[in-house]
């Protein structure tokens, strides 16, 4: 395989992506309860996002510091196995996939068992396909 005429360096195969599938939602779960917590404890955080207010400081800003830092440190170890995160919210991923040696997306969202579904690179969410079981 020549790896230079892809875009992605690694690709999983179904089975390689659906052994990482538990370990995966518990540190989805795990960001989002913690953003969740964040921004119920700092309300100013979603204020500053949102444009609201700018420039401030606020008195429990170390131990703020220390959750998102731990957060950015989960979706790093995610993003670094090459696992694409779409959307925290939904708890949405692709993984990159080779079939019949082009480049395809296997997609999977919290809440599902395993990988279902695979779409075309430039396709996205909207363009999800079943994934046949020959599909690895």
């Amino acid at each position: 395989m020549n790896q230079d005429k892809y875009y992605f360096k690694h690709h999983f195969t179904v089975r390689e992506a659906n052994l990482l599938i538990p370990q995966l939602r518990n540190s989805l779960e795990l960001i989002r309860k913690l953003q969740e917590q964040v921004l119920k404890e700092y309300p100013i955080v979603k204020e500053i996002a949102e444009g609201k207010v700018s420039d401030v400081g606020f008195s429990d800003s170390s131990e703020y510091l220390h959750r998102t830092n731990f957060i950015s440190r989960e979706i790093q170890k995610i993003s670094k196995s090459g696992i694409l995160i779409k959307d925290l919210k939904k708890g949405l991923v692709d993984f990159p996939h080779l079939s019949e040696e082009k480049e395809v997306l296997l997609c999977w969202e919290l809440g599902e068992e395993e990988i279902l579904f695979w779409h075309e690179i430039e396709a996205g969410y909207a363009g999800r396909q079943a994934l046949y079981l020959d599909k690895d």
